[in-house]
C-alpha cells in the first residue's frame, strides 16, 4: 500500500505554517515531504498537484515514518478541501 498523508497544517498563508512544518519535520516520527504545499484540496489552486496519483506519489519514501505531513495553506480557503481531506484520509489528524 503506498504512504498517505495522516497529518495535515491547515493554517492561513503567512502565519507561520513553514515555521511549525519544520519544527515538526525534525522530530523523527514525522515526514514532510520535498514540495510542503501540494494543495490538491484546494479547487482552483494554480499549483495544486494532480490528486490521487502526482500527490500520493510525493509520500511514497514515508512508509517508515508515523507522521506524512500535508501542510497546505490553500487548503484553508477553499470551501470543498476540508471535505476532501475527510473523505480520502478518515483517520487524518488535521
Amino acid at each position: 500500500m503506498t504512504p498517505q498523508p495522516n497529518l495535515f497544517i491547515v493554517g492561513a498563508a503567512k502565519c507561520g505554517t513553514t515555521s511549525v512544518a519544520a519544527m515538526l519535520q525534525s522530530h523523527p516520527d514525522v515526514f514532510l515531504p520535498r514540495f510542503k504545499e501540494p494543495s490538491p484540496f484546494a479547487e482552483g489552486y494554480a499549483h495544486a498537484t494532480r490528486f490521487p496519483e502526482d500527490y500520493l506519489a510525493l509520500f511514497a519514501n514515508g512508509g517508515d515514518f508515523r507522521y506524512r505531513l500535508d501542510a497546505s495553506t490553500p487548503h484553508l480557503t477553499s470551501p470543498t478541501a476540508a471535505k476532501r481531506i475527510q473523505d480520502n484520509f478518515p483517520d487524518a489528524q488535521i
